[in-house]
């Protein structure tokens, strides 16, 4: 009997931490939603989110399958690209419809560049449009790009197509810059690793 009724005691008190856990746990959710509310005066300031184009299907011809202003998981975020000049990150500006002036985004490393100089060729390119892969040239392309107003900001990194910089070099952090058209204000800045490409060995048989 005084098993029977300590076992009772217990499933009482776990009882009674269930139903406090879940009245806390649903108070909670309910304080998230509230701040969820998507009106104009609750939106996020503005940011730059770097997402792997892959999440976005890209088609045998220089394009997407999927709209690249779509929601994704954020598995698909990236802090880091090889510099193989296939890897493409997609790059936008949060909130992706902001309107206003238009959006310039730059791209810059970290290294000296009186050694390094902050060309296609070592850093990557931005472009517009999905790019033509393999990048045709890797002196080709822009380090700065403008997104008129009206458009989504969205717009595409291709990285280099070799790694230029110097033996011993782990990798160069770039800088992504997004900066107001008309007053230059800085509206996003994230950092991405620029990665040496990891080497290959294969085996032939003789």
């Amino acid at each position: 009997m005084l098993y029977n009724s300590s076992n009772r005691f217990v499933s009482k008190i776990t009882m009674s931490i269930i139903v406090t856990v879940t009245a806390f746990t649903w108070s909670i959710a309910r304080g998230q939603e509230a701040t969820l509310d998507p009106s104009p005066h609750n939106e996020p300031p503005p940011g730059i989110e770097v997402i792997d184009a892959q999440a976005f299907s890209p088609t045998t011809t220089p394009g997407l399958a999927q709209n690249p202003t779509q929601a994704v998981d954020s598995s698909w975020s990236r802090v880091g690209v090889y510099a193989d000049g296939t890897s493409v990150l997609l790059i936008r500006l949060k909130p992706v419809n902001w309107s206003g002036s238009s959006v310039t985004f730059s791209i810059k490393h970290d290294r000296d560049p009186q050694v390094y100089p902050q060309t296609p060729d070592f850093i990557g390119s931005l472009s517009l449009t999905f790019p033509t892969l393999p990048a045709p040239n890797s002196t080709a392309g822009n380090t700065s790009i403008s997104v008129d107003g009206q458009s989504p900001k969205v717009i595409y990194y291709t990285p280099p197509i070799s790694f230029l910089f110097g033996p011993k070099d782990q990798g160069p952090a770039i800088t992504i810059k997004a900066c107001r058209g008309d007053t230059g204000e800085v509206l996003g800045s994230i950092v991405v690793d620029l990665l040496r490409p990891p080497i290959v060995l294969t085996l032939q048989r003789i």
